[in-house]
């Protein structure tokens, strides 16, 4: 099933992708303009900062930019410490060998955490072409709360989702952990707050929906919803025999996000990210700094808005 390269990519793409699967979460506003081949309009670019100082502004952007594209880029207020740290630890785990990297193989977690090397995932029918790990909320004390059960008291098969623990590599490598969860609680709390804006941007109260739709993603005052994380290496592409691209010649296929809203850190040097226009047309997404989010609006966001948000298709 999988066919496993043990190769270190030192120069290789970095990307921490933040799944929130939850309510409401991320976006941008301003202009920054993106390169690309087909002079394509720039991507919106919104900043947190205006949530503070002119909130009714920055939903009135924040919704124009999920509603028009989809995609847009967040100047946010983490420190650049954090996700610097994060994106170097990062990158230091996928330049280690391969049977290193297997220490927390996906395989071995019923919940389908860990890492996961070339090969393993397809798009459309074709491998993707990168290795990853992969993360998600952690339920602690609220694992076993009621929900557990079907009215027959049988525990649903998804429950070993909700009581799983993540896999750290701990033995070769313990610095990862502290710097990718103070990546996560920093990310969730831009979350928590664009959450908010979102609402505000379309005519609704959050409080007076579904408490189990809209809690917080963070804290541990009650229960957090449900979170999903990747970090991602993407290699250059394989060539064939031919000198042509390989069936791996895109990191990941066309396809857009099944989840809420996803929130990208990319490497600052190298992107490859496109973004495919209304019209059909790809923009290319440049590289960014550590202090902007790439944030894309998912297929539930969609569905939840009855369409009027925008789950945009990007490769």
């Amino acid at each position: 099933m999988t066919k496993a390269l043990s190769r270190s990519y030192s120069s290789a793409p970095t990307c921490l992708f933040l799944l929130v699967c939850s309510p409401l979460h991320q976006a941008t506003g301003a202009v920054l303009h993106c390169s690309s081949s087909t002079k394509m309009p720039p991507l919106p670019v919104l900043n947190l900062h205006l949530q503070r100082t002119n909130p009714t502004l920055f939903s009135k952007q924040l919704v124009k930019a999920c509603h028009e594209i989809g995609f847009f880029l967040l100047e946010h207020d983490l420190p650049n410490s954090i996700c610097e740290r994060a994106l170097s630890e990062t990158r230091l785990f996928f330049q280690k060998p391969l049977e290193q990297k297997m220490s927390i193989y996906y395989g071995h977690e019923p919940s389908f955490r860990g890492y996961m090397p070339m090969g393993v995932e397809n798009t459309e029918g074709k491998t993707d072409g990168r290795e990853q790990i992969e993360y998600a909320a952690e339920y602690g004390k609220w694992k076993n709360s009621s929900g557990r059960c079907n009215h027959n008291g049988e525990e649903h098969f998804y429950h070993r989702l909700r009581v799983a623990e993540n896999p750290w590599p701990d033995t070769i490598q313990p610095s990862l952990r502290p710097a990718i969860n103070d990546y996560v609680n920093g990310v969730l709390s831009i979350g928590d707050q664009l959450r908010d804006a979102l609402c505000l941007g379309m005519g609704i109260d959050p409080s007076q929906l579904s408490e189990s739709m809209f809690r917080k993603t963070s804290g541990d005052e009650q229960e957090p919803n449900f979170w999903s994380m990747k970090l991602v290496s993407y290699p250059p592409p394989v060539k064939n025999t031919n000198n042509n691209a390989s069936d791996t010649e895109y990191g990941v296929g066309a396809h857009a996000d099944s989840n809420f809203m996803t929130m990208i850190l990319q490497d600052d040097k190298n992107s490859g990210l496109q973004v495919q226009t209304i019209d059909g047309k790809w923009i290319d997404v440049p590289p960014t700094p550590a202090n902007v989010l790439i944030c894309n609006i998912g297929e539930l966001a969609q569905i939840f808005s009855g369409g009027y948000l925008m789950a945009t298709p990007h490769r």
